[in-house]
Formats: structure tokens, sequence, C-alpha cells
């Protein structure tokens, strides 16, 4: 095994592009066994309203592959090696926090443990591997490409994702922790004298809006019908567009 790693010069996934880890890891998933799980957005988003730092979702996720990997793999290894985010006392502080019993605690843990070690650098490119695909599929459901990272790029794609399905899919998306979420929203005006007006409207959980409203009522869902608020602003400031 560890020849192979050495022949596909596997290191720590940061010092490797992402088209080498493309290459190498199905190879190395094949010939290592390995646990994985992929913690969605909706998931993230939930745990952090929740309270949980990153060090504690990451603790829990260690635990979850660990004790899914010993326990398929009983005695097939020599040392636990885990490359520490946190202290051993908070790394088990908030496992019992969450009273996980089912846990791994013969584990030495390491700072930059991806250079030190090929196992966690192997590890580490599994993981950047799983995240390169699953941005792939959100890509593909979306129909854009999903930019990693944070640059005014990414802001206008979460404008964009926003405007086309709705605030609530890039939850889907995005870490809502993040400030950069702030940035995702749209505002609207109209020039004071109305020389340039505003109609908008809400069909489907999408925001539709034009200078005209006879382009709103193109839009497959809205139709025209006569709105009660409408007449008494009508009766109550004569006819204007508004």
């Amino acid at each position: 095994t560890r020849k192979l790693l050495e022949e596909l010069k596997i290191m720590d996934s940061k010092k490797m592009t992402d088209e080498k880890i493309l290459r190498c890891a199905p190879i190395v998933m094949s010939k290592i066994p390995h646990a994985t799980f992929t913690l969605s957005n909706t998931k993230y988003n939930e745990w952090t309203s929740k309270g949980f730092n990153m060090n504690k979702i990451k603790a829990i996720l260690h635990n979850k592959v660990l004790y899914e990997l010993s326990k398929n793999n009983e005695g097939a290894y020599h040392k636990i090696i885990v490359d520490q985010f946190t202290t051993p006392r908070s790394y088990f502080s908030y496992l019992k926090q969450e009273s996980i019993n089912e846990k791994v605690t013969k584990i030495t843990f390491l700072t930059k443990g991806e250079s030190k070690h090929l196992s966690v650098a192997a590890a580490s490119v599994i993981s950047r591997y799983l995240f390169l695909k699953e941005i792939d599929k959100l890509s593909e459901k979306y129909g854009v490409t999903i930019l990693k990272g944070a640059s005014d790029k990414v802001d206008l794609l979460g404008k964009t994702i926003v405007a086309k399905y709705g605030r609530a899919e890039l939850d889907k998306i995005a870490k809502t922790n993040f400030k950069k979420k702030e940035k995702m929203k749209l505002f609207m005006a109209r020039d004071h004298f109305g020389i340039k007006p505003l109609f908008y409207s809400f069909c489907n959980n999408n925001l539709v809006f034009a200078s005209e409203i006879k382009s709103i009522l193109k839009y497959p869902g809205i139709d025209a019908c006569i709105d009660k608020d409408g007449i008494c602003q009508l009766f109550g400031f004569g006819p204007a567009r508004v």
C-alpha cells in the first residue's frame, strides 16, 4: 500500500492539484479500506444554527467514519492517526455533549498529519475527491458551474441562484453562517418620478420583475386579476403607475 501511495506521489491534498486528485483518488479508494460520510449543506446549516462550531462538527464526523471503518476492519490497523484540529480533551468532550456512545478512543492526534503520514495524506485526498464530485453534482443540478472558495464571482453566482431559485435554495448550497451570504440580497428601486416604473410579482417562490406589466404577465403562472388593495389605491391616489 505504501509503495502504491509513493508511486502515485500522494501527499497533503492542499499540495496537489484538483486534476491530479481526480486521477489518483479512484485508484487509492480501490486499494485502501476507507469509510466516508458526506455532510449536506442543509445539515451543516442546521447544526450551526444550534450553536455547533466547526471543531465540534469535525469531531462528530471523524468519529463517525472512524467507528464505521474500525468496526468493519477490526484488527486491520496498527494505529489510528487524526490530523489534530482541536485538543484531544475537546474532541472527546464534543462527543460526550451529543451523547455519542459508539466511538473510537485509541487515537493519536498529530498536527499537520497530512505532511507526516501517508495514510493521513491519502485520507485528505479521498476527502477532496468526494468534495469535487459533490460540486459537480450541484453544478449539474442547477445548470451552472458551482464555484469554490470566496470571491466576487462567487457572490455573483449566489445572487444568480437566489434570483432564479429563491433564497431558500441557496441554503442547500451555501453555508449560511458565513458572512458572504449577507451579500446575496437583491435590492430593487424605481425612480421617484415614475419615468422608469418597477412592477414585480411572486410566483412559485420566484421573484419576477420588469418595467412593464405586460412583461410580467407573460411569465408562466402569472395571470391578470383584480386586486382589492390595488383598487383602493387607485381610488385613493387617482390613476397612476405605482
